[in-house]
């Protein structure tokens, strides 16, 4: 024991989230660490996930991220409205509908488009078996062998395939994914991102790490456990 090295916790390299008060608690991410990250549908966990992916390429890291919920297009939009900020968003309706969606202008998205490339990585989840935990895992390791990617995002691990057959081989399958993340983190010395929902709660207004869905492996082989909610007036 005497022999391991001394380091100074203060002196190890972290990526901030880029919410204060967020990161006067942890640090901000170290390498190789998993965070898994909770909460209700609709509760702003792949918002939030995508600010922080920003935050990552802001602080000169580069990224990558497997989204299981959506479209390769419709990924890039809603990072791209959220780099781009309320002064450059333009809002426009669909004349068939009259129906009002927002869009980055074109002075903002060519401007975007050279400041993500290469820097921000995004896995193919319509190739034939993207989403398979043996693709992402192969995507991941490439990303970080050919273009030198630190941050990864899995959302969420739900969308993953694991070959179950039954629910007892799906948890297992979660579990052992969740332990190659791990692994993987540890290996290349990087920070994962995992978005897990939650299993029903019968209402219940706060959620813990225990009422992460799926196996209890989950968060016990995570560094970090984040619930979000949607906090309403009172």
């Amino acid at each position: 024991l005497s022999g391991v090295e001394n380091v100074d916790p203060l002196s190890l390299p972290s990526v901030l989230s880029g919410v204060p008060a967020l990161d006067s608690l942890i640090g901000g991410f170290y390498p190789s660490e998993l965070s898994v990250w909770t909460g209700k549908r609709g509760g702003g966990k792949s918002t939030l996930l995508g600010q922080l992916l920003v935050e990552a390429v802001n602080q000169r890291q580069r990224v990558c991220a497997y989204s299981g919920e959506l479209s390769a297009w419709r990924f890039r939009e809603w990072i791209y409205l959220q780099a781009a900020g309320p002064a450059f968003i333009e809002r426009k309706a669909d004349k068939f509908s009259g129906r009002e969606f927002y869009s980055v202008s074109p002075f903002a998205r060519k401007k975007l488009d050279a400041w993500f490339a290469r820097k921000f990585f995004l896995c193919d989840n319509s190739a034939p078996g993207g989403n398979s935990e043996d693709a992402i895992c192969s995507l991941f390791s490439y990303a970080v062998r050919r273009y030198g990617c630190a941050v990864f995002l899995v959302d969420n691990l739900m969308s993953a395939r694991f070959g179950a057959s039954n629910d007892g081989d799906f948890y297992r399958g979660q579990s052992n994914f969740v332990g190659r993340l791990v692994e993987f983190a540890k290996r290349e010395e990087v920070h994962v991102h995992l978005v897990a929902h939650p299993r029903k709660n019968d209402g219940k207004a706060m959620l813990d790490a225990d009422e992460v869905g799926g196996s209890g492996d989950i968060t016990n082989r995570a560094d970090n456990v984040f619930s979000l909610q949607r906090l309403t007036e009172q």
